[in-house]
């Protein structure tokens, strides 16, 4: 076959299909929402202990969390605290958004690395104790609260991120 051939044959192909559109995303015209993730690690606490914090605090807006945290006897909570200021200070820095704007979306424990200690007994006998760390993962994202209010399967639940949104919206109308 000659040059000329081969020439007249890639001309008559079809021409490629164009990209898709950008209206046919899957967030179906949603915006993204804003997240922040902080960590903090090797906790010198227990990881089972540590996730029933992270347990009462998971799926909170910043306000509630911070309340439960600082009431909470164990020593966890005082740790989830800081890392959730923390946390949502980055996001105010970052993205402009104040505390009441924020869900603790995730917040999870994982295990750290343990160490193995000597454990002095009675009767000049000794044993071996393992000390575990853990460390705390958090993840606040931007709350969406026309979402909220329309999934919410009560009257009630909908008042409460009505006024949730009043007050994110005082407060970011602040100077």
């Amino acid at each position: 076959m000659s040059t000329e051939a081969m020439g007249a044959a890639s001309a008559d192909a079809p021409a490629p299909p164009p990209p898709p559109e950008a209206a046919d995303d899957s967030n179906h015209g949603r915006r993204e929402l804003r997240s922040v993730s902080q960590r903090f690690t090797n906790i010198s606490y227990s990881p089972l202990r540590m996730n029933l914090v992270a347990k009462l605090l998971r799926r909170l807006t910043v306000p509630e969390a911070l309340a439960q945290s600082t009431f909470t006897k164990k020593k966890g909570g005082a740790i989830a605290k800081d890392l959730i200021e923390r946390c949502a200070s980055v996001a105010e820095m970052k993205y402009g958004l104040s505390h009441d704007q924020l869900l603790v979306d995730k917040i999870f424990v994982t295990q750290g690395k343990g160490q193995k200690m000597v454990r002095t007994m009675g009767r000049g006998r000794t044993g071996i104790e393992f000390v575990r760390n853990s460390h705390l993962n958090v993840t606040l994202t931007e709350i969406d609260f026309e979402d909220r209010i329309r999934a919410a399967s009560t009257r009630n639940q909908q008042t409460k991120w009505k006024k949730l949104e009043a007050r994110a919206g005082s407060r970011a109308a602040r100077p």
